[in-house]
This record gives structure tokens, sequence and C-alpha cells, in this order.
């Protein structure tokens, strides 16, 4: 009988370090895959759901806006109703947005750009 227990301890061991083992590879699989989107990529999946951003620029400057626009090497911020600014990705140091609206449901549901 104790034999049995020591067995199927072992058992739950070895299955739980298995468990462990494969979340830990599914989420560098998951990592991988998300390193391979490009930031045109990203920035076409903002603007499909309008996503509010903010781009802090070379010049020490930012603009704030939803992206309206992307190009090959650009992207287009609303920053006004009537007013628009177009940003090379080169003039680019960060792009952020409310970690809110980034883990909202219109993001996360979001197939990925369109192409």
């Amino acid at each position: 009988m104790r034999w049995d227990r020591l067995f199927d301890d072992l058992e739950a061991q070895a299955s739980a370090e298995w468990e462990a083992e494969r979340a830990a590879l599914a989420s560098e699989s998951e990592r991988v895959r998300l390193s391979r989107v490009t930031l045109r990529d990203r920035l076409l999946l903002l603007r499909e759901v309008t996503a509010h951003v903010r781009a802090d620029l070379t010049a020490g400057s930012g603009i704030e806006g939803p992206v309206i626009a992307v190009g090959a090497d650009w992207l287009a911020v609303e920053r006004v109703p009537s007013s628009v600014s177009i940003v090379p990705f080169s003039a680019v140091v960060s792009l952020r947005m409310p970690h809110a609206d980034l883990l909202s449901p219109r993001v996360l549901r979001s197939r990925g750009p369109s192409r």
C-alpha cells in the first residue's frame, strides 16, 4: 500500500513537471511569434481599432491621437479633428498607449492587419 502511494506521488510530480515545461514552451513560442511582428503590422492593427497612441519623437517632442493611416515607413496620427501629423518611423523613439486600451476586447479580438 505504501508503495502505491509513493508511485502515485512520483507520477503526480512527473505530470506537474511535464505540464510546467509544456506551459513554458508555449509561452516562449508565443514570445517568438510576437517578436516577428513588424512595427508596420502592429500599427496597422492599431489603425483598425482606432487606438489612441502617444509617439515620442527624436526631436524630444511627442504627438498624441489615434493612428489613422500607416504607410511603408510612416504613420499618420490625428492630433485634432482637422489636423494630421505624418511621422516617419525613423523619427519615432517610442510608442505608448493606455494599458486599458491595449487589453480592450477590440484590440484582443482583432484578426490582425489587413493587407
